[in-house]
């Protein structure tokens, strides 16, 4: 639980891998397309150290990548799925 919080929106990139700068403490409340950009809307503590997180987009029929995976959410942007995983340490 985050004790001071803030909500920040981060878009993210229709791209296989991506690396987001995070503040260590975050919480992840949601995914969504907004604009036809896919957005990511995360509660953090802004005064705590940042590190790096990587994300996977996938989309349907494609392959996962290897490693430990989270699996966040899965959204529709024009006609394509995609499936949003968070590469977890």
């Amino acid at each position: 639980m985050i004790d001071v919080a803030t909500v920040y929106k981060y878009p993210l990139e229709v791209t296989y891998r991506q690396e987001i700068e995070l503040p260590c403490i975050h919480s992840i409340l949601d995914i969504q397309v907004q604009a036809g950009t896919i957005c990511m809307w995360v509660a953090v503590s802004p005064s705590s150290p940042k590190e790096a997180v990587i994300f996977y987009i996938v989309g349907t029929g494609q392959e996962l990548p290897s490693g430990t995976l989270t699996y966040i959410k899965t959204v529709q942007l024009k006609s394509l799925v995609w499936h949003i995983f968070k590469e977890s340490k």
